[in-house]
């Protein structure tokens, strides 16, 4: 079940990001039956999945669990958490992850 649920991550990230698998692995450094193995229920390799979870601005954990890693520090992972938020809202609103982007305005003090 869980390798279900990562793989489905994996697929979503990728298609939130705009890249197509061949894009994902070239950017991960592994070959495109790769990708499509992740997403058919395969387990990257730890040392893939730090390199996958880079390329899709996600943490690793959140690929493996589905759970958000607390920010630290000003602007840290911001992209990181911007990506999970875009899937997250695309599933509650009933959306493919791809079709829901998050724009945020940073408001100078008064």
């Amino acid at each position: 079940m869980a390798s279900k649920n990562m793989s489905k991550r994996i697929a979503e990230m990728r298609v939130a990001k705009g890249f197509t698998a061949s894009e994902l692995a070239r950017r991960v450094g592994v070959s495109p039956p790769a990708v499509a193995g992740w997403e058919g229920g395969s387990i990257p390799r730890s040392k893939v999945l730090d390199k996958l979870a880079s390329a899709l601005d996600v943490s690793s954990e959140f690929l493996t669990t589905g759970k958000t890693v607390a920010v630290k520090g000003p602007a840290n992972n911001v992209a990181q958490i911007i990506a999970q938020a875009e899937v997250s809202l695309a599933h509650a609103m009933g959306y493919e992850p791809g079709r829901v982007r998050i724009r945020f305005d940073l408001v100078e003090e008064a």
